[in-house]
C-alpha cells in the first residue's frame, strides 16, 4: 500500500514539472521573486516648504501561481528578515496608510532604508473564499492556510509600505537604494514549500514646489478723485492691479498618481511697507509723510479683493489663498485679482494734496 501510494506521488510530479526543470516549492515555475519599485517616473517629488509631517506610499503586488500541489497537509506560515536595512522592530501599519482591515492586527518589521526613510511588508495569501493575513517580520503567521488541492492555484498580495519622516526635510535630496527585504514561505513538509522572495528598489528626487513672481514690484496710480467724492463709505479712484505667479511646480505626490499634498496653498500676506494704518483699522492706510505740505488728509488708502470687494487685511498674518496641490500640474500660473482705492478715516476733514504709500506683499508655499 505505501509503495503504491509513494508511485502515484512520483507520477504526479513528472507530470507537474516536465516543462520546468527549474521548479522549485510545490507550485509550478519556482523559485518566485518580486521587486517592489518606488519612484516617481516623471518628475520629483515636489514638496511644500512647511509640510513637515511624515507622508506614506503603499505598492501593491498581486501574483497567483498554479500548479500547486498538496496531500491533505495545512502548510505554516511564516517570514524571514532578509536585508541589508536596519531593522527597528516590528510595528503595525502606519495609520496613515489604508490597507484591507485584515492587516488591523498584525505587525511587520520596520526597515530603515536611510535616515527618516522607513519601509514595510504585510501580505495576504488567498486560496478560495480564505484568505489568510500576515506581516513579514520574521515569525510564524498565525492561523492556517487550508490545506491545498491537487493542480490548485495560491494568489499572494503584498503591500510594502515606504514611509518618510518630516518631508520637508527631503528637499534639495535625493535617494537611489535597492536590496532585499525577507522571503514569505509556506511549507508543507516533505511535499515542498513556495518561497516569494522579496527586494526593493527606491529612486526619488525631491524639489520644492514653488512659483515665480511676474512682477516681483510693481507701482498702482490711482485716478485723480475729488475731495467731495470722500464721503462716509464711500471708495473712489478704484485702480485694479493683478500679482500674477507663473512657473508654479505643484506639489507633486510619492507615486505618479495621487496627490500626498493635496491640501497644500499658495497664501499671500500684505504688511505696510511706507505709512501707517489708521488707528483701530487693520486696512485702511495712511498717505506717507501726512501732515507734511501738499499731502492730503482725512484720506487712506485701501487694498480690496477685486471680485468680492473685500478690503484686504495690512497685519502680514492674514492671507489670500489659493488651492495649489490640487491643481493639474499643466496648471502654472495663479493671478491674486487686487484693487487699490481711496477711503476717507472716520472723523477726519477731507483735505486736497498728493497722496503715496507702498505694501509689502509676501509669498508662501504651504
Amino acid at each position: 500500500m505505501i509503495r503504491l501510494l509513494l508511485a502515484i506521488m512520483g507520477v504526479l510530479f513528472m507530470g507537474l514539472f516536465s516543462h520546468s526543470a527549474s521548479a522549485v516549492g510545490f507550485c509550478l515555475n519556482g523559485p518566485f521573486d518580486q521587486n517592489i519599485v518606488f519612484q516617481r517616473s516623471s518628475g520629483s517629488v515636489a514638496i511644500p516648504g512647511d509640510s513637515s509631517d511624515s507622508y506614506s506610499v503603499v505598492i501593491e503586488e498581486t501574483s497567483t501561481y498554479t500548479g500547486c500541489i498538496s496531500v491533505g497537509v495545512i502548510p505554516t506560515i511564516y517570514s524571514e528578515i532578509n536585508s541589508p536595512f536596519t531593522n527597528t522592530g516590528n510595528f503595525p501599519p502606519p495609520s496613515s496608510v489604508s490597507l484591507p482591515a485584515g492587516f488591523s492586527s498584525q505587525t511587520a518589521s520596520r526597515l530603515q532604508v536611510s535616515s527618516g526613510i522607513h519601509l514595510q511588508t504585510f501580505y495576504a495569501i488567498e486560496k478560495g473564499p480564505f484568505t489568510r493575513y500576515c506581516g513579514l517580520n520574521g515569525n510564524v503567521c498565525s492561523g492556517a492556510l487550508l490545506s491545498l488541492d491537487v493542480l490548485s492555484s495560491i494568489t499572494f498580495h503584498t503591500y510594502t509600505v515606504i514611509t518618510f519622516g518630516t518631508m520637508n526635510s527631503f528637499i534639495g535630496s535625493s535617494i537611489s537604494q535597492s536590496g532585499g527585504i525577507g522571503r514569505m514561505e509556506i511549507n508543507t513538509g516533505l511535499l515542498g514549500r513556495i518561497n516569494v522572495d522579496i527586494s526593493a528598489t527606491i529612486n526619488y528626487i525631491f524639489t520644492r514646489s514653488s512659483c515665480d513672481l511676474a512682477t516681483p514690484s510693481q507701482t498702482v496710480t490711482l485716478d485723480p478723485a475729488m475731495a467731495s467724492s470722500l464721503t462716509p463709505g464711500s471708495y473712489v479712484s478704484a485702480t485694479p492691479f493683478d500679482i500674477q505667479l507663473v512657473n508654479c511646480v505643484p506639489p507633486r505626490s510619492l507615486s505618479d498618481s495621487g496627490n500626498s499634498f493635496s491640501g497644500s496653498l499658495i497664501r499671500v500676506a500684505f504688511l505696510p511697507a511706507s505709512g501707517q494704518l489708521v488707528a483701530g483699522s487693520t486696512t485702511d492706510l495712511r498717505p506717507l509723510d501726512q501732515g507734511m505740505p501738499g499731502v492730503a488728509e482725512g484720506v487712506a488708502f485701501q487694498l480690496r479683493q477685486r471680485n468680492t470687494a473685500t478690503p484686504v487685511t495690512l497685519d502680514g498674518q492674514t492671507t489670500l489663498t489659493a488651492p495649489l496641490g490640487t491643481r493639474n500640474p499643466a496648471d502654472t500660473t495663479e493671478t491674486f485679482e487686487l484693487e487699490a482705492g481711496l477711503v476717507k478715516v472716520n472723523g477726519e476733514t477731507v483735505t486736497a494734496g498728493n497722496v503715496s504709500s507702498a505694501v509689502t506683499f509676501e509669498v508662501e508655499y504651504r
